[in-house]
């Protein structure tokens, strides 16, 4: 199994978003139902929750539900192990990974929780780019020294962030305890980037986000009509692009088929068989999205494997079949791989 802050945990996570920053917030009571079966579906093992301080309102986002959930379930407190984007300054709606900025955001973040769960690990939502890697790890390791969080990570960063900032956090004593980026089918850069490679080279955990391609990679966007909260601003889904995207799509629905389980578990599972693959990748966890419990049965299934040859069938997929559009709208994808 792999392990993250040295606790075994399960191969693929739950990614909480979905529940509170999209158009139709899911209702508390239902919200509880997904984050228990979630648990459930651990069978008693450890599991990853990933959740924002930015994933929904001020007064109703991911840290909320958690008050709720584990005021609730204060039991399954241990079994859960819990990491938080924030640090993003809410009128600019830019990253602010100085000291004060994150301190607000970590402050403001247990403040909601409560006492109820510790913030495992936190992270910047995106890189401040105003500031060097180091300076921003000495920040998220200071907040760490203070008691105020277990351990810190970076999102959406790119190789050289990610190498000086892994040593940066080593020359403090510390560690980066994991990084979140996305990869999927249709997202595959880590592996050619240097962010997988680097990862591997310090031992660093990868949350891997968007598994599904925003739900792309599931068949179930047939039009951008189909798409749901942010990923209606996804120039992959836009009509002209996605025509050409469902090709890929159409080859996962068919190992599917054959398989006897969804495209979604399919593309799932593409993402889990990379960890630690050759012994040349990091450890990498999908964490996809679920808000009802249908959903958390399907995609936290880590029953579905690959075979070698299930593999090679998809590779030769992705290989002929290039995505078109770019992984988020263009006036914040400056922000990408910072």
């Amino acid at each position: 199994m792999p392990e993250v802050l040295n606790k075994e945990v399960r191969s693929i996570g739950h990614g909480l978003m979905g529940m509170t920053w999209t158009d139709t917030p899911a209702p508390l009571d239902t919200a509880l139902e997904v984050m228990k079966r979630s648990i459930e579906v651990a069978k008693g093992g450890n599991i990853t929750w990933n959740g924002g301080e930015i994933y929904g309102t001020p007064e109703h986002n991911s840290l909320h539900l958690l008050k709720q959930y584990f005021t609730k379930y204060p039991e399954d407190v241990d079994k859960v192990i819990l990491c938080i984007k924030g640090g993003m300054n809410a009128q600019t709606h830019m990253p602010d990974c100085t000291y004060e900025g994150l301190s607000k955001s970590v402050d403001n973040c247990n403040a909601i929780l409560g006492g109820v769960k510790k913030i495992d690990q936190f992270e910047p939502a995106r890189r401040d780019t105003n500031l060097s890697p180091t300076e921003i790890v000495k920040n998220l390791a200071r907040l760490e020294k203070e008691g105020k969080i277990g351990a810190f990570s970076l999102s959406e960063v790119g190789e050289k962030t990610i190498r000086e900032a892994a040593e940066a956090a080593e020359g403090l004593g510390t560690k980066l305890s994991s990084v979140e980026v996305e990869f999927s089918m249709a997202t595959t850069d880590i592996l050619h980037n240097g962010v997988a490679k680097v990862c591997a080279d310090h031992k660093i955990p990868i949350y891997a986000y968007s598994p599904i391609g925003r739900g792309m990679l599931s068949g179930k966007i047939k039009s951008k009509d189909d798409a749901k909260g942010m990923a209606k601003f996804s120039p992959r889904l836009q009509d002209d692009n996605l025509a050409q995207n469902l090709k890929l799509v159409a080859e996962v629905d068919n190992l599917a088929t054959k398989k006897g389980c969804t495209p979604a578990q399919i593309a799932i599972a593409w993402v889990k068989h990379h960890s630690n693959w050759n012994g040349k990748l990091p450890t990498i966890i999908p964490i996809p999205g679920a808000s009802s419990i249908s959903r958390v049965e399907e995609n936290l299934d880590d029953s579905i494997t690959l075979s070698g040859e299930d593999m090679n069938f998809l590779q030769d997929a992705i290989n002929k079949l290039d995505i078109k559009g770019g992984r988020y709208p263009e006036h914040v994808s400056h922000l990408n791989w910072g």
